[in-house]
């Protein structure tokens, strides 16, 4: 019975194999079952990444080149005028030579040098002539006596008064620069206010002279003697002093800026309220009697 039974049922799972293998989709085979190819595997690194966050910006990288300098701008308004000149015509309007005379050149202070004119030309100084004012410019007057002479504010612009006698003269207000007095003696004479600058006043003598308010801006008085001179006010800038001899000169008030003393003898000299920058202080005799080379200052600090 169970044979029977067992037999049956292999029967109907027979019939029932039959029906399902006879159908239209029969001879299409399940790609699932029938590929021999293993089924793909998806690599998680084949995937879209996940995109990250932003990082930190970076450092500023270095400068980069000048360019070209632009063009100039355009030129501004121009400023206003200046003030008018002054004409020669104005300058010489009150210092004109007087009728007869001509203009023939400037002295050391921008003043006009007068010249007599006789026709065409301009006349030769009378070199013999005295008195106030006169012309002796150029004139030779070597050797030439001229003690108590009247000089006054006489022209003597580049004359040469070598070993001239000038003692006791008037001089006072005269125009002697450049001129030559080497070896002149000139004792007590007045040369106040006079203009010497530039002078050659080598070795001469000026004992008891009156030089003050004098100019001697850069003369040579190397060797000369100045014994007992006024010489208040005058203005020796640049002057030569060596071997000089100053002993008890009167220099108070007098400018002696960059003069060289070189050699000279002060003793006794006087200086109150001189101005003394610059000078040249070498083996010479202080006011008080001592020597410059003992000194750091040399004389500046022994004064008197």
């Amino acid at each position: 019975m169970k044979r029977f039974y067992i037999f049956g049922i292999l029967a109907v799972c027979a019939i029932i194999f039959a029906a399902c293998n006879s159908g239209p989709d029969a001879q299409a085979p399940n790609p699932l079952l029938v590929s021999s190819d293993p089924p793909a595997v998806t690599s998680k690194s084949s995937l879209p990444s996940k995109v990250g966050n932003q990082g930190p910006i970076g450092r500023q990288g270095p400068q980069g080149i000048s360019g070209p300098p632009g063009p100039g701008g355009p030129a501004g308004p121009a400023g206003p005028a200046g003030p008018d000149g002054i004409s020669t015509a104005d300058i010489l309007s009150n210092r004109l030579c007087t009728s007869g005379n001509f203009v023939s050149g400037f002295d050391h202070n921008g003043d006009i040098i007068c010249s007599k004119v006789s026709g065409n030309s301009i006349a030769s100084p009378n070199c013999s002539a005295t008195g106030t004012g006169v012309d002796l410019q150029g004139c030779d007057l070597r050797n030439f006596d001229l003690k108590d002479a009247n000089l006054r504010d006489a022209i003597l612009i580049g004359a040469d008064l070598e070993r001239a006698e000038l003692n006791r003269a008037d001089l006072s207000g005269a125009i002697l620069t450049d001129a030559i007095l080497r070896r002149a003696t000139l004792l007590d004479a007045d040369l106040s206010n006079a203009n010497l600058a530039g002078a050659n006043l080598t070795g001469a003598g000026f004992t008891k002279a009156d030089l003050s308010d004098a100019n001697l801006t850069g003369a040579n008085l190397s060797d000369a003697f100045l014994i007992s001179a006024r010489l208040s006010g005058a203005n020796f800038t640049l002057a030569d002093f060596r071997f000089a001899d100053l002993t008890d000169a009167d220099l108070n008030q007098a400018i002696l800026r960059f003069a060289d003393m070189s050699d000279a003898d002060l003793e006794n000299a006087t200086l109150s309220g001189a101005a003394i920058g610059g000078a040249i202080w070498n083996d010479t005799i202080c006011p008080d009697g001592t020597n410059s080379d003992s000194h750091i200052k040399g004389c500046e600090d022994h004064l008197r």
